[in-house]
């Protein structure tokens, strides 16, 4: 027994007297996510392009007839949703695989992703003399369509809940309200009661609060709904127009965009409203207009859009205002960045 013991520690040492060992630093790869966003001449011919956080990898997937603000990123980037000619489209963000999902005299729009990317919802208004409009739900391959709104609503703006099981939508009835409606029983809440119209909303991460902006006595201001507890909260009275709100991935901040005397700033917040700050524009050219702000996947960064030397760019910084970098420089107008919501 002792003799093996012997054995195997002068193996050991001489192991570690002859082994080669990489002595090289290691080497860490990060692909960067992707954005979406539309480019328009003065002819206002517009295409729809993907490009990384990083500027790199820019290319083109589609071309409008005319301007389009109607189209979603799938959460992994794979896919992008649009609505051409008054359909749904979907194809690869690699410019493959373009499909048209629906086909009729409706004019559907506003597409958004569900979370797992295997479903879509949208706004439909019927074709003819009509004052509804539809929310409806379709797989991404236009197999399975199923339209969630009652006869004669007027339902716009769905997006998915962050766990893919409810639609959140605005419904008109005396005044705009916020709902919400299940996909397996149908049921839907009325999540605000005769508040002023909301217009942009997003979802906490965890689903358990919808962060919104709505006017108030001809100013916007920014609101959160807790849905669990039925409360809403302002969070903004003591700045300009403020609106565009959005999460952090982790729901600890909210970045939105305040318009004061016809310039727009970009600020973030505690999702509590506190800790207001202004992240001040400080790349050369710019003209003091940045707006449709937005978080990366990671948290890190946030991606706008601003007005420079007269037309309009890509821009991103860090949450701290630091590192700020211009995207693209082409002499189009390019505009509404939209940045997958995860990454893996």
């Amino acid at each position: 027994m002792k003799a093996a013991k012997f054995i195997i520690l002068l193996g050991m040492i001489f192991c570690l007297l002859k082994c080669e060992v990489d002595k090289s630093p290691l080497s860490f790869t990060y692909s960067w996510p992707k954005f979406i966003y539309i480019s328009f001449d003065s002819q206002f011919r517009t295409t729809l392009n993907v490009m990384d956080l990083d500027g790199q990898n820019k290319h083109h997937l589609f071309d409008f007839d005319g301007p389009n603000y109607s189209y979603q990123i799938s959460s992994d980037a794979s896919r992008t949703v649009f609505e051409y000619n008054g359909d749904i489209h979907i194809m690869n963000t690699d410019g493959t695989g373009l499909l048209r999902l629906t086909n009729s005299d409706d004019f559907d729009d506003y597409p958004d992703f569900s979370p797992d990317g295997s479903k879509i919802v949208f706004q439909s208004l019927p074709s003819g003399f009509t004052t509804e409009f539809k929310v409806c739900v379709i797989s991404i391959d236009g197999n399975q369509m199923k339209c969630l709104s009652d006869e004669d609503s007027y339902d716009i703006m769905p997006i998915f809940s962050p766990d893919g099981q409810d639609v959140t939508f605005l419904s008109l009835g005396e005044k705009w309200d916020l709902y919400s409606k299940n996909l397996v029983d149908l049921q839907q809440i009325r999540l605000t009661n005769n508040v002023p119209q909301e217009s942009n909303y997003d979802y906490s991460p965890q689903g358990s609060k919808i962060v919104y902006d709505a006017v108030v006595d001809g100013k916007g201001n920014i609101f959160l709904l807790d849905i669990k507890q039925k409360s809403i909260r302002q969070l903004t009275n003591d700045l300009g127009h403020a609106s565009n709100p959005k999460f952090s991935p982790d729901g600890s901040k909210i970045v939105f965009t305040v318009t004061i005397d016809g310039m727009r700033k970009i600020y973030i917040m505690n999702k509590d409203g506190k800790n207001k700050i202004y992240l001040r524009n400080n790349i050369p050219g710019n003209r003091g207009i940045d707006e449709f702000p937005q978080f990366s996947p990671d948290g890190k960064m946030i991606l706008f859009q601003s007005a420079m030397d007269g037309h309009y760019d890509i821009c991103r910084m860090d949450i701290d205002g630091k590192n700020q970098i211009r995207l693209t420089t082409s002499p189009n107008n390019e505009i509404k960045p939209v940045i997958q919501s995860s990454y893996y």
